[in-house]
């Protein structure tokens, strides 16, 4: 027989119930544990429960209210909560719509068909300046020749044009120089007559390539216009060198062969080496004409050269001089490289 009693006594654990509370800790993220408490209870006692979150970006406050049953285990969950004020949230539609109405601070807004070329772009609401910044974009795949480009506070996918470009890298440039001396960033110049500094000194009509390897290392090849003639000059610890002739187009230039490499030579600090170099131009030494640049191959080794020799017609003498530096008395190595240049008359 079954035991009356037994039949129709409460169960030991009582049924589930609903209690109203409010939030005493906050989770620290989505799957933490929340702390509330419920004043019919006791209240200052914190219960720490489970807790069902509202969407994926919102996060109870100390102070909202907050909904909780018990389980018939006696554990206590928040099945929903009432914040004071909205918590941020992520919308979407098309860019032509605009944006959310009644946005509230770091609302996130994703808006599609922005343009011809974006495919979305992405706004955070800053309630501080009332106003919908953009963050990021996805743009269409890129095509060649193309670039991001700002335009509208969006960016966009577009075709690099002459006028993306700064003026000094323009196919043609817009506008005239009148000091060579002042052209130092690396791209093309043009210069009318009045220009000084030019080969042609203060009347030198021409196109000027710049070549900029630091602010007090820069290289410059001068064009005449009208004409096939070329200069060429370097800019070295702040001072301009001299314009050497490379070409001429008519009487009275040089025709410059080359270029020759001598080296590597080794020599020490306040030494110098001579080298005879064969140049089959057979003209003597006093009508040669010689330019050329030393590559520095120990780091930091100053040197010069200069040529004050010839043996015969297809031969001259020069000399690279180690001159000072951080080397001490070490072998330094070097390479001559130039051209050599014959007056035309």
């Amino acid at each position: 027989m079954s035991d009356l009693h037994m039949d129709i006594a409460p169960p030991d654990v009582a049924l589930g119930q609903i209690y109203k509370g409010v939030i005493a800790v906050p989770p620290i993220n989505f799957t933490a544990p929340i702390g509330v408490v419920m004043p019919d209870i006791h209240p200052d006692l914190v219960f720490h429960c489970k807790w069902q979150a509202r969407d994926n970006m919102s996060f109870p406050q100390v102070e909202d209210d907050v909904l909780i049953i018990w389980d018939n285990e006696n554990e206590p969950w928040v099945v929903t909560w009432w914040p004071d004020t909205r918590n941020p949230s992520i919308s979407t539609g098309n860019y032509s719509d605009g944006p959310p109405a009644d946005a509230v601070q770091d609302d996130i807004w994703i808006a599609y068909n922005v343009n011809a070329t974006a495919v979305r772009l992405a706004f955070q609401y800053d309630a501080n300046a009332n106003k919908w910044q953009p963050i990021s974009l996805v743009p269409n795949p890129p095509v060649n020749g193309s670039w991001v480009y700002g335009q509208g506070g969006a960016a966009i996918w577009k075709t690099i044009a002459q006028d993306d470009l700064p003026d000094t890298l323009k196919r043609y440039p817009p506008a005239t120089f009148s000091d060579c001396n002042a052209c130092t960033v690396t791209g093309w110049y043009s210069c009318t007559g009045n220009a000084i500094n030019t080969p042609g000194g203060n009347n030198g009509y021409g196109y000027l390539k710049v070549q900029a390897f630091s602010s007090g290392d820069v290289f410059q090849q001068f064009y005449a216009w009208n004409g096939d003639v070329e200069y060429q000059r370097r800019k070295t610890s702040g001072n301009w060198g001299s314009w050497q002739q490379l070409r001429s187009g008519g009487l009275g230039g040089v025709a410059w062969y080359g270029p020759y490499t001598i080296g590597p030579v080794t020599a020490s600090q306040n030494t110098y080496v001579h080298t005879w170099v064969v140049h089959n131009l057979n003209k003597p030494f006093s009508t040669i004409l010689i330019n050329g640049w030393i590559e520095d191959r120990s780091y930091g080794i100053n040197y010069n050269w200069s040529v004050n020799s010839g043996s015969d017609n297809n031969q001259i003498g020069i000399f690279l001089n180690v001159v000072g530096g951080a080397g001490g008395g070490q072998n330094c190595i070097c390479v001559w490289h130039g051209y050599f240049g014959v007056p035309l008359t």
